[in-house]
């Protein structure tokens, strides 16, 4: 299979107004359902951090016995099925860029090298998985070499993420996380409110790189002064309305109840016990 020849999906996408507090992104790619997806700001940062990214190392893992287009077929899929739309899409189009740069090498050996040298994890990479795939290694050893990679960045990324919000905790996270530029799409186009009868202008972005739109959106989550917050009672991060907001609105397995709720019934239940000891 040549694997120049896949194509990775393309999100465009406008921002809601920031003097209306509109804090979201727009899309306007159509998915299967023919709904144009929203996304909350600060949602795929907190997506990241809270997500198991072992589990879809697993889903590249199990599929590697597969013919390539099979191979690449059940792990679109799969990932569909664990993770919401937007991050899916830019996930997948993670192992199909990573694809077809191993197409485009005429040395495995020294593709799989540079890539994990440049993100700094090669010493790590040879602790834990030994050599690097070679021109004599069966399709199924090279694919087995993007787990390894994929899983190890992410995480190295989440890590960066993590403390990059969380003030006065020292890190030795490599600071080269952080982009000088974004491999983004930008263009402005005019737009006529009709019923308003006014003119003006929308902004529109298209990416089809998961970093290049988190680091985007940690810029906008600064610029808009959104408030991410680590939950007291699951240790997720979610999206607050303030800092006094301590407790997120996920529902904890085996209660039906979120967070929040449970922990106004712990506040209540002390406060009685309280009273009547």
């Amino acid at each position: 299979m040549n694997f120049s020849t896949l194509k990775t999906n393309e999100l465009s996408f406008y921002l809601g107004n920031m003097k209306e507090k509109d804090n979201k992104f727009y899309f306007i790619n159509q998915n299967e359902e023919g709904q144009f997806p929203i996304l909350e700001i600060g949602k795929l940062f907190t997506n990241i951090l809270n997500y198991d990214f072992h589990i879809w190392a697993n889903i590249i893992r199990n599929s590697e016995d597969q013919e390539p287009n099979e191979y690449i077929h059940t792990i679109i899929k799969a990932t569909k099925e664990k993770y919401d739309e937007v991050f899916s899409i830019l996930l997948n189009n993670l192992v199909i860029n990573l694809l077809k740069q191993l197409s485009k090498s005429n040395n495995y050996e020294t593709f799989f090298s540079k890539l994990y040298q440049d993100m700094k994890i090669d010493n790590l990479y040879k602790k834990h998985y030994g050599n690097y795939p070679t021109n004599q290694s069966s399709i199924k050893e090279i694919f087995y070499g993007f787990v390894p990679y994929v899983g190890t960045h992410l995480n190295l990324y989440k890590a960066f993420l993590k403390s990059f919000f969380e003030e006065g905790k020292n890190n030795n996270i490599n600071i080269q996380m952080f982009p000088n530029s974004l491999s983004m799409g930008y263009k402005i186009l005019p737009k006529i409110d009709i019923q308003g009868k006014t003119h003006y202008f929308q902004e529109f972005f298209t990416v089809d790189n998961l970093l290049d739109l988190s680091m985007f959106e940690v810029l906008k989550i600064q610029e808009r002064n959104i408030c991410i917050q680590k939950c007291e009672n699951c240790n997720n991060y979610f999206i607050a309305k303030s800092k006094q907001n301590k407790y997120c609105d996920n529902i904890v397995l085996d209660t039906g109840k979120t967070c929040k709720e449970l922990s106004r019934e712990k506040a209540y239940n002390k406060k009685v016990r309280t009273k009547w000891a």
